[in-house]
């Protein structure tokens, strides 16, 4: 059975680097609230992962 989508509540980390158009973010969280993503932050490029999240979600313009 999948999990339920809307369920989704609380924080991921990842440990290891994403790299999207030549461009490396290092150090995502994520904080994720009924199924939504509701914050973030980058140890590099933070900037650059708003920009991704706004492509998905266009709700975040801190």
């Amino acid at each position: 059975m999948a999990p339920v989508r809307e369920s989704l509540n609380g924080w991921i980390k990842f440990e290891y680097p994403a790299i999207r158009d030549g461009k490396e973010v290092t150090g995502v969280k994520l904080k994720f609230e009924k199924g939504k993503v509701v914050g973030f932050s980058a140890d590099k490029n933070e900037d650059f992962l708003k920009d991704m999240l706004n492509a998905i979600y266009k709700r975040f313009d801190v």
